[in-house]
């Protein structure tokens, strides 16, 4: 009796064990699939849900980050546009306003997209929010005042598109 609990035991330690390096390679998959792998495994790496997190959760963290990063800069930006004088920056600023709107509408339909497991639903919002600050950046033709926003918020997207690649 006293084998067959040992055993038992030797066999569940094995399985976590299994289990916790099959989800510590969701995190390098995913991060191997980006445009930017150092920021990925950065930023994904710094929450503490990464590490066991498989494909749905290390989408939900992507989400999440998101969402703080334009939630947090489209004020920003609204207040850049309110104390822009030149006529081209105010176009800028709010070309970045509506980009800002629609990366913002698109991130509060992907967790529904994720929760029904709709992984090309979910692909295209985090193109589109790629795609969203990309053209707010590009609009500056000499980089913008938020150019760290926006390249942290297009990486982010383009984790989302990754993620849902990989988890079809």
């Amino acid at each position: 009796m006293f084998q067959y609990y040992k055993f038992s035991l030797s066999y569940v330690c094995l399985l976590n064990m299994v289990l916790i390096f099959a989800r510590a390679s969701f995190l390098d998959n995913v991060c191997s699939g980006c445009k930017d792998k150092a920021f990925c495994m950065k930023v994904l790496g710094s929450d503490p849900r990464s590490p066991y997190a498989g494909y749905d959760e290390l989408a939900e963290i992507a989400i999440e980050l998101a969402s703080g990063t334009a939630t947090t800069t489209r004020p920003k930006i609204l207040s850049l546009l309110r104390s822009a004088k030149d006529p081209q920056l105010i176009n800028n600023f709010r070309t970045c306003n509506e980009n800002y709107g629609n990366a913002l509408d698109s991130l509060r339909r992907a967790p529904e997209s994720l929760k029904r497991r709709d992984y090309l639903e979910l692909n295209l919002e985090g193109n589109n929010v790629y795609e969203q600050v990309t053209i707010c950046e590009e609009v500056f033709k000499n980089g913008s005042p938020i150019k760290n926003e926006n390249y942290r918020l297009a990486q982010l997207g383009d984790i989302i598109v990754v993620i849902a690649t990989d988890a079809r």
